[in-house]
């Protein structure tokens, strides 16, 4: 069984990289993430992205817990997430 921590940063993963699969991410983002993918391979931005998780999941709780967020994770917190991350240039880091 998968506790909880670890399902919610699996959770917050694939909901990044499938906000990158589905072109839900800015388009300046989306640019960026192409890029990256076609010079440093689709495993290196997956990687990328999976790594930006736990910063993912952090963020959306404290803005949640606080009331201050009431959009849905999945479908309009982490494309906002990983389009502001990409932007402020994340996969050059």
């Amino acid at each position: 069984m998968i506790d909880d921590k670890t399902g919610q940063l699996i959770e917050a993963g694939a909901c990044l990289w499938e906000a990158y699969l589905d072109k839900t991410i800015s388009v300046t983002a989306l640019a960026a993430a192409d890029e990256w993918r076609e010079s440093q391979g689709t495993s290196s931005l997956r990687l990328m992205i999976l790594n930006q998780a736990e910063n993912c999941h952090n963020a959306w709780w404290a803005l949640h817990k606080d009331a201050r967020m009431d959009e849905p994770f999945d479908w309009e917190f982490c494309p906002q997430f990983l389009s502001n991350w990409i932007e402020k240039g994340g996969l050059t880091q």
